[in-house]
């Protein structure tokens, strides 16, 4: 991911992986809103999808 200094990577890649909550709008990963899942579902969404 390339981007200015400032410009919110860290925040979306923290937000994907569930550390951050998103405040605003949802984020669609792989045909599904992660916004509405719990922390539960984004812990093994996550495990799931890390798998090469």
């Amino acid at each position: 991911m390339l981007g200015s200094s400032g410009c919110g990577k860290t925040t979306l890649l923290n937000v994907l992986l569930g550390i951050t909550d998103v405040t605003h709008g949802h984020t669609w990963w792989r045909s599904s809103c992660s916004t509405r899942c719990s922390a539960r579902c984004r812990t093994s969404n996550r495990a799931r999808s890390s798998r090469w």
